[in-house]
């Protein structure tokens, strides 16, 4: 599966280098919410690694509000439609890009890698992670356990009838009402151009 270019982003990249896969403990394909629910883990499981899948081979964006405010927008190209090997960046309402490296930092991707790495290091993700679902909102809720996020993490991912994210929330989170609104496929020409330019500034503070 795509997975193995997932974690890592192209360009000069100076996170791990592994490449786990993800693998449901059963096949679930269900093609509307109504099928869904029966095995909330390896459901989710599935969701998680098809939409970084699809963000890896045809790109994302992320918007992030606060309170419904901008607040941040991370942006993913296809990896073969990177820009001089580089193929993320994110960049807050005044401008200022960061240059992103691994892919982690989209929500799309962040547990089709944390699955993986957990199945590959022998450990049953079930013990880490607690995934449910609620067939009113088409949404999963995943909690993290202190192992694997430091402290209770809870986040919400809503999914279309083809299994894809479309939008994630924190149900617990303190610091205000944090969405991300996830939009699939090639980022139009502004928010390449945002790439481009970081990259650009990026290479040239090298030189």
């Amino acid at each position: 599966m795509a997975l193995a270019g997932a974690l890592v982003l192209t360009g000069c990249a100076t996170g791990p280098a592994s490449n786990p896969s993800v693998s449901p403990s059963s096949s679930v394909s269900p093609s509307v919410a109504t099928a869904r629910g029966a095995d909330p883990l390896a459901e989710f499981t599935k969701v998680a690694t098809d939409s970084c899948d699809k963000a890896n081979a045809e790109g994302v964006v992320e918007n992030i509000t606060d309170d419904g405010k901008q607040a941040y927008k991370v942006i993913m190209t296809a990896k073969a439609e990177a820009y001089q090997d580089y193929s993320a960046v994110g960049v807050d309402p005044g401008g200022v890009t960061e240059i992103i490296y691994e892919a982690y930092a989209f929500e799309v991707c962040y547990f089709a890698g944390v699955i993986g790495l957990v199945t590959e290091g022998g450990t049953d993700v079930s013990e880490n992670l607690t995934v449910t679902y609620d067939q009113a909102t088409n949404s999963y809720t995943a909690e993290e356990d202190a192992e694997m996020a430091g402290e209770v993490q809870t986040t919400r991912y809503f999914i279309d009838d083809a299994g894809l994210m479309t939008k994630v929330d924190y149900p617990t989170d303190t610091d205000g009402p944090f969405v991300r609104t996830i939009t699939f496929g090639a980022p139009g020409a502004e928010d390449l151009k945002i790439l481009q330019t970081a990259v650009d500034e990026l290479l040239s503070s090298m030189e």
